[in-house]
């Protein structure tokens, strides 16, 4: 008799509550390979919107090629082999677009040596940035480190994330908990090719993929800027282009 009494109350229970997804899931596909540097944060990171909030490891390229949406020569492609977004660099400012040709967000600097880039909603410099990347180092070392600012979305706490660029294994790893017992990397950035654009991003769960992909495409730009530095011979060349290399 307990027992009928146990299920039946057990059948009539609520299902447990589940937080209704803002974005589909993307599809797995278990043919990807994984790096094991990559951990899980302890909170969600968001900078931009919550609704770009990863489900899963993914992974995206940034690569050149001809759009199948635009005229513009720098793609992203998702896991599945499809194009999702496009970049286009100008002086000091790159902007990331959707395939609409819609400016989602852009990173720029306000100096020559890169030491802050400021990472702006669409294509404009002037609302309050999403995000600040400043550093103390020099972008021509092996080694540097952004301190990213930004406020999170879901915990409306301010945050401080860093992003490392080691110029021996090409890779830029951006942490949270940075230097603390819990820190831990949370998208990884690795330049496949010194002398075009080609970036392969992995980036954890429970991370905003936009706000990953904007400092890949901040990254992406200085990389740029010191191939042309690297062209000329550390020498800048007369006229207009030295305001901008």
């Amino acid at each position: 008799m307990s027992n009928s009494n146990s299920n039946s109350n057990s059948n009539t229970l609520p299902p447990a509550y589940t937080p209704p997804l803002e974005i589909p899931p993307p599809l797995d596909n278990s043919g990807t390979k994984f790096s094991n540097t990559i951990g899980i944060p302890d909170h969600e990171i968001v900078a931009i919107k919550r609704s770009f909030l990863s489900k899963r490891h993914d992974t995206f390229c940034i690569r050149e090629g001809f759009s199948s949406f635009n005229n513009h020569v720098i793609l992203v492609i998702d896991s599945e082999g499809k194009e999702v977004y496009t970049c286009k660099e100008k002086m000091t400012q790159v902007v990331l677009y959707d395939i609409d040709k819609t400016p989602i967000l852009n990173a720029c600097t306000s100096g020559l040596k890169y030491k802050e880039i400021f990472i702006y909603e669409g294509k404009k410099k002037e609302s309050t940035p999403f995000a600040v990347m400043k550093t103390e180092n020099d972008i021509n070392n092996d080694i540097y480190v952004y301190k990213v600012h930004f406020l999170n979305k879901t915990t409306k706490v301010e945050e401080v994330i860093e992003a490392r660029y080691d110029g021996f294994s090409k890779v830029y790893g951006v942490y949270i908990n940075p230097k603390q017992p819990n820190e831990t990397m949370i998208c990884s950035i690795w330049r496949k090719n010194k002398v075009s654009v080609n970036y392969e991003i992995e980036i954890a769960p429970m991370v905003d993929y936009m706000f990953m992909l904007s400092i890949a495409t901040a990254f992406m730009r200085i990389e740029s800027i010191k191939r042309i530095r690297n062209v000329a011979g550390f020498k800048k060349p007369p006229g207009l282009l030295n305001m901008y290399i």
